[in-house]
């Protein structure tokens, strides 16, 4: 095994020459490594593997050669390489090997990072690795369901720090949640795009985003950003982490089935989820809190809210017209505080000029999803409409404020 471990990491080097990648894939190099991952005994060996995965496929590897190589030739040789690990099966091996190591082990915890950071490479590389990632087959013979997207749910999950169960943020969380969006975001990452917030779908959800969906994704989320109700981030990756966080839980509503006629009261099953869940009260509670969650909450209610009449409902009924107007009427730097890994409180860590506009830009969107979808004749919008005629009406003001600048660009 010293001999097997040792010939595993000498073919680490193959990282800085990428014209020798498709040999090495060709010589069987890469259903080597796989197998390894998949079904070696010793987790030192695995751990090994997965070390020279990553090298092959981070995004400094093939500038170590005598002579760089071309962008364009080294993403083509990016793409061969993840081509070729897609056809030995290497997502579903390092996903389900990912979740029987050791943390504890301080080489097997590098060994965790080394595996979601290649799994993210390949996601963005080829958005078609989503779906081999989430397959519900743990293998390709059986039909039992995956443990990778629950472990991955729950690793993200950091929990209010001294609690039991709870855990301090670290590389494998951030990884983690890195990951999550972009299995979240595959469909946009497969068309050339990664914003969420380019419009709903109007189609059912893509296996990745339908997987975590099933895998109870909003209810996880929903979780790990309740552990920030009150705290902070710590520094600006785990703050970083935090906008991960809200980043997966948009793209998940976003895909979980469109805006507008044929969803319902309830909205699509992503919404129905995230209303069951009480994600529109967390929301609410960490707009209150004017903590580095809030920008992240408001940008999940935009989603949230859009088409959803019980979700609308429950925000007026929760208490949330306070806090959303505040952002709408320009004061977001006052009413939400902290941006994410700001690591202070709403006092010493105001939001940026940026952070404030796009806070305000979010709120305009709860306002209108507002407006669109609270019934004619209910109290949530006589609440609603009161809003607008409270202060000598200074937010019907507003609002023409705001419609003539977007109007002008």
């Amino acid at each position: 095994e010293l001999a097997l471990d040792a010939a595993v990491r000498a073919c680490g080097p193959l990282a800085a020459f990428p014209a020798a990648w498709a040999d090495f894939g060709s010589a069987g190099g890469l259903e080597v490594l796989t197998a390894l991952i998949a079904s070696h005994e010793n987790a030192d060996i695995a751990a090994g593997a997965l070390d020279v995965l990553r090298a092959l496929t981070d995004e400094d590897a093939g500038g170590g050669g005598e002579e760089e190589e071309d962008e364009e030739t080294l993403a083509a040789a990016r793409a061969g390489l993840v081509s070729a690990l897609r056809a030995a099966a290497a997502p579903p091996a390092i996903a389900r090997r990912l979740t029987a190591l050791d943390e504890g082990v301080p080489e097997e915890a590098v060994a965790v990072s080394d595996g979601l950071a290649v799994l993210q490479v390949m996601v963005e590389v080829d958005a078609r690795s989503a779906g081999d990632v989430a397959s519900p087959a743990s293998t390709s013979t059986s039909s039992s369901p995956s443990p990778f997207l629950p472990w991955l749910l729950a690793r993200v999950r950091l929990g209010t720090p001294g609690k039991a169960g709870s855990r301090p943020y670290d590389d494998v969380a951030g990884a983690a949640s890195e990951l999550l969006v972009v299995l979240a975001q595959a469909p946009a990452l497969e068309s050339g795009g990664g914003d969420t917030a380019a419009g709903p779908s109007p189609s059912s959800p893509p296996p990745a985003a339908a997987a975590l969906l099933a895998a109870g994704g909003v209810d996880a989320l929903l979780q790990a950003l309740a552990s920030y109700r009150t705290r902070d981030p710590a520094d600006g990756e785990e703050g970083e982490h935090l906008e991960n966080l809200g980043d997966a839980l948009c793209a998940l509503l976003l895909a979980g089935g469109g805006s507008g006629g044929g969803k319902g009261h309830a909205g699509s099953p992503a919404q129905a989820a995230f209303v069951e869940a009480e994600g529109v009260e967390l929301a609410t509670l960490l707009l209150r809190k004017k903590g580095a969650a809030a920008p992240v909450a408001l940008k999940t209610l935009d989603f949230a809210l859009s088409g959803c009449p019980a979700a609308a409902e429950r925000l007026v009924a929760g208490g949330g017209l306070g806090p959303v107007f505040a952002a709408f009427m320009g004061k977001a730097k006052a009413a939400l505080g902290a941006p994410p890994g700001g690591g202070g409180t709403a006092a010493s860590t105001p939001l940026s000029k940026r952070e404030a506009a796009a806070a305000e830009a979010r709120a305009i969107g709860v306002v209108c999803h507002l407006l669109q979808t609270l019934p004619p004749d209910s109290s949530s919008r006589s609440r609603l409409a009161a809003k607008f005629t409270e202060a000598g009406g200074a937010k019907c003001e507003r609002a023409v404020d705001l419609f003539a600048r977007w109007w002008d660009g």
